[in-house]
């Protein structure tokens, strides 16, 4: 049953953010106290699209290793994580017809930049 007008369900948007933060966390807590930010920005575009980014000043990722992130069991972390977050994140976005884009640099941090219709097509 669809629990939004917006054709896009709540535990949806809260699986693809609650991922995002989570790692976004994850590598801020790396870094010196007061070097740890993790930014949130959610908005609409032109009545059509929910944008949402996630950045953190955590560790760079290589092209190589963006390459993997969204392949199921591949993970960064080394304490036991199972590598399943970025696959159900990307998965729910495809659901939805959405794209899921990466960039980082050593300077900037890693940030994730998604665009999900509000009604699906």
């Amino acid at each position: 049953m669809e629990h939004s007008s917006l054709g896009l369900q709540s535990i949806d948007m809260v699986k693809i953010i609650g991922n995002l933060l989570d790692n976004a966390f994850d590598e801020s807590i790396k870094l010196p106290q007061d070097q740890r930010v993790v930014e949130l920005e959610c908005h609409t575009e032109q009545n059509r699209f929910v944008a949402v980014m996630v950045r953190n000043r955590g560790t760079y990722i290589s092209d190589e290793v963006q390459a993997k992130l969204f392949e199921p069991g591949f993970s960064t972390k080394a304490d036991g994580h199972q590598g399943l977050g970025l696959p159900i994140v990307k998965e729910r976005i495809a659901f939805y017809q959405g794209t899921i884009h990466v960039q980082s640099n050593p300077e900037e941090g890693t940030s994730f930049h998604i665009r999900i219709p509000l009604k699906k097509r």
